[in-house]
C-alpha cells in the first residue's frame, strides 16, 4: 500500500487513491457514497486502516500552500454500521497539523522536492524527536520558536532580529545606515547557532567559547548558567570587553547588520584569528520578494 503508514493506519492524498489495490479503491468509493463526499471538494487526505471497516476522509484547506497544513474537517466513517462522524476544526486555535506531506503523494507530484527539503530541515533540527509535542499546531509552532526558527516561504529561517516594535530589522530607503545594535535580541533560549552547536555535542563544558557581537549577552548568560567557561564582545552593548582567543567563536547574524564590505571583512578575519577548533558563522536571509519594500541594499551593492 502507498503512503505514510502511522501504526497500522496508511495517510495519503487523493491523488495516490488510483495507485492503490483496487479493492481500497472501492472501498474509498463506498466510503464517499455513504458519506456524500468528493475528493478535492470536501476532502484531500485519506486516513486508512486495512484491518478494519473504519476509515476517515480528511480535509486540509491549504495543503500544498502551507508547509505543515493544518486539519480542517474531519470525516470518520464507520462502513460496517454504515454511520459518518464528522468533526470540525473551522474555529479551532489548536487544530491537528500534517507533517511529511511528500509521504502522502506519488514521485511524480508537483512540489515533492520542496517537500522532502523541508522535512529534512526538520529533521536536522531536532523538530521531530519528540512525536508528542508536534501534533498540533500550538505546540509545534512553539517547538520551532523555542528552537530559534521561524517558517518564512517554505523555509526554516533563524530568528536573529528583535520583532519587537521597538526595533529595527529592516531600514527603509530613506534610512542612512543600519541601526546595528538595535537588532539584539533578548530571549530566554540560545539563538540558533549556538543551539545548533549543543545538539552536535560542541557546549558539553570542556571547550571554550566567545560570541564576538554577542548583543545584550543572553547567550553568554546562559551558556554560563550551564558552567560553560564564555565570553563576548560587542560594539555597542559590550565595546569595552576584550576580545580573546576561544577554542569555538561564534559570529552570530553580525555580517547581514554591517553595511561595509570591508567592516564585513575585518569582522570574518577578526573572528577566524580568535577561533582554536571552530568558527560559527550565521546570517540571518529571506525570500527577498517578501520584504522588498522594506530592503535596503548594502552600500557595496553593484547598483549602489
Amino acid at each position: 500500500m502507498f503512503g505514510k503508514k502511522v501504526l497500522t493506519n496508511f495517510y495519503w492524498h487523493y491523488t495516490l487513491t488510483e495507485s492503490q489495490a483496487a479493492e481500497v479503491q472501492e472501498t474509498i468509493k463506498t466510503a464517499e457514497t455513504l458519506a456524500n463526499l468528493k475528493p478535492s471538494r470536501d476532502y484531500n487526505v485519506i486516513k486508512y486502516d486495512g484491518k478494519s471497516s473504519m476509515l476517515s476522509l480528511l480535509w486540509y484547506p491549504n495543503f500544498f500552500e502551507e508547509p505543515f497544513p493544518a486539519l480542517e474537517t474531519s470525516f470518520r466513517i464507520d462502513l460496517t454500521q454504515q454511520k459518518v462522524e464528522k468533526r470540525s476544526y473551522q474555529t479551532s486555535l489548536n487544530p491537528p497539523i500534517l507533517h511529511r506531506k511528500e509521504l502522502l503523494l506519488g514521485r511524480d507530484s508537483p512540489n515533492i522536492e520542496q517537500f522532502k527539503q523541508l522535512t529534512e530541515t526538520a529533521e536536522q533540527l531536532g523538530l521531530f524527536e519528540n512525536p508528542i509535542k508536534i501534533g498540533f499546531k500550538q505546540a509545534w509552532e512553539a517547538l520551532i520558536r523555542d528552537q530559534g526558527f521561524q517558517i518564512i516561504d517554505y523555509q526554516f529561517v533563524p530568528i536573529g532580529n528583535d520583532e519587537s516594535t521597538d526595533s529595527l530589522t529592516f531600514e527603509s530607503p530613506e534610512s542612512k545606515s543600519i541601526a546595528r545594535h538595535l537588532t539584539a535580541l533578548s530571549r530566554s533560549n540560545l539563538y540558533a547557532p549556538m543551539q545548533c552547536l549543543a545538539r552536535r555535542g560542541f557546549l558539553d563544558g570542556s571547550l571554550t567559547v566567545f560570541d564576538y557581537g554577542c548583543g545584550k549577552g543572553d547567550d553568554i548568560r546562559n551558556l554560563s548558567d550551564n558552567a560553560i567557561t564564555v565570553s563576548g564582545w560587542d560594539p555597542h552593548y559590550a565595546p569595552d570587553q576584550p576580545k580573546q582567543a576561544a577554542d569555538i567563536v561564534n559570529l552570530g547574524f553580525v555580517i547581514n547588520v554591517i553595511e561595509n564590505y570591508q567592516e564585513r571583512l575585518n569582522a570574518l578575519i577578526g573572528a577566524y584569528n580568535l577561533a582554536n577548533l571552530v568558527l560559527v558563522v550565521s546570517a540571518w536571509i529571506i525570500n527577498p520578494i517578501l520584504l522588498w519594500p522594506q530592503i535596503r541594499p548594502l552600500s557595496d551593492h553593484p547598483n549602489q
